[in-house]
């Protein structure tokens, strides 16, 4: 397992990808399918953006079992977040479209309950590879300007004023 270098750092940025994707398929439902998303999907989204931003982190500083603490607390809350919501809609019927077949604040749950088991693999192995940090620029620098870009515009949309 000492033999695979860029396996963390590939993973991070896989990672930062797909979360990044989710977001960006939320902006999706609310400008083009005018799905507006209720408080508490606005608080996933700004969880889901602090996880890729945490990884983002490990991207830029090196990784660190800090920055997996951080991205844990943050899918700890969307876990708890989505419950909340997931409870909140028991006894009524979904307020927001149906993505292949389930609410989005269902996936928003399995999301983030993904994401608490791929932090908690990716720490332990965090220990055992080998570390470096030497993945192409390009795609770091892709990831980052995502990020980055989502979390601004995040910013925007759940401040308005």
């Amino acid at each position: 397992m000492k033999k695979l270098p860029y396996l963390l750092p590939f993973c991070n940025l896989l990672f930062i990808y797909v979360l990044a994707a989710i977001v960006t398929s939320s902006f999706f439902h609310q400008f083009f399918l005018n799905d507006l998303p209720c408080d508490l999907c606005r608080l996933q989204r700004a969880e889901m953006l602090g996880i890729a931003i945490s990884l983002c982190l490990n991207l830029r500083l090196g990784i660190a079992w800090e920055h997996y603490a951080f991205a844990m607390a943050n899918a700890l809350m969307g876990v708890a977040t989505s419950l909340y919501q997931i409870y909140l809609h028991l006894h009524c019927p979904p307020s927001s479209l149906p993505c292949f077949g389930k609410p989005l604040y269902v996936w928003s749950f399995w999301i983030f309950f993904s994401a608490l088991s791929a932090l908690a693999i990716l720490l332990f192995c965090q220990g055992r590879l080998k570390k470096s940090n030497l993945l192409p620029r390009a795609w770091t620098l892709s990831a980052l300007l995502w990020v980055a870009l989502l979390s601004s515009l995040a910013l925007i949309l759940i401040f308005p004023h």
